[in-house]
């Protein structure tokens, strides 16, 4: 026998071990790629969670001089960084989802709405009345974040009942889905006309 055989053999053993090490090499380099890429996505995840969100508080319709009322109610960013170029659209919508254009208007909120501050809102609107019929009082909330820049939107309504002395007040996230759909039609359509 030739001796370049056992050399043959060996020459083997280091190609298996070489790809050996290679393959569990390549494996060690996904799984810190999968685990640099799940860090990335949570830390992301983390950031966007800590957005600004606007809620509101005590809504009602306050009589602020005889006959005169006004709505009103308290706002706050309850997120995590302060919302900036916050608007307030309103809208009356009566039961058929038919805008009535007695008191659209926009808002325009000039500071910063800094985290956990509360804050007071008020529109007065000479031509409501409690004895109106049962209508809904639409605002959307328009914000950026101040540091992302990301627009967000919130909606929320007042069913008012007609010589109801409070009105039930929703997110329109969680209206009922045919009653949502017609608020957001209703908005859609007059979307931009404020």
């Amino acid at each position: 026998m030739e001796k370049s055989a056992p050399g043959i053999r060996i020459l083997t053993k280091e190609i298996f071990w070489v790809a050996f090490t290679g393959f569990f090499t390549m494996i060690a380099g996904l799984a810190a790629a999968w685990s640099v890429w799940l860090t990335v996505k949570a830390g992301r995840e983390q950031f966007e969670s800590g957005r600004p969100y606007i809620s509101i508080s005590s809504p009602g319709i306050k009589e602020y001089d005889p006959g005169k009322f006004r709505i009103q109610f308290d706002y706050s960013n309850i997120g995590e960084r302060p919302a900036k170029n916050f608007t307030i659209e309103f809208f009356l919508i009566s039961t058929k989802y038919e805008i009535i254009p007695l008191a659209n208007s926009i808002s325009r909120i000039s500071n910063d709405i800094i985290p956990k501050a509360m804050n007071f809102y008020a529109y007065s609107a000479p031509q409501i009345t409690p004895n109106w019929d049962t209508h809904f009082e639409v605002f959307v909330f328009n914000y950026q974040d101040a540091i992302e820049s990301k627009n967000h939107s919130n909606t929320y309504y007042f069913k008012w009942l007609k010589n109801k002395a409070r009105p039930e007040f929703w997110d329109l996230n969680n209206a009922s889905f045919e009653e949502g759909e017609s608020l957001r039609q209703a908005i859609l359509s007059h979307a931009g006309t404020l």
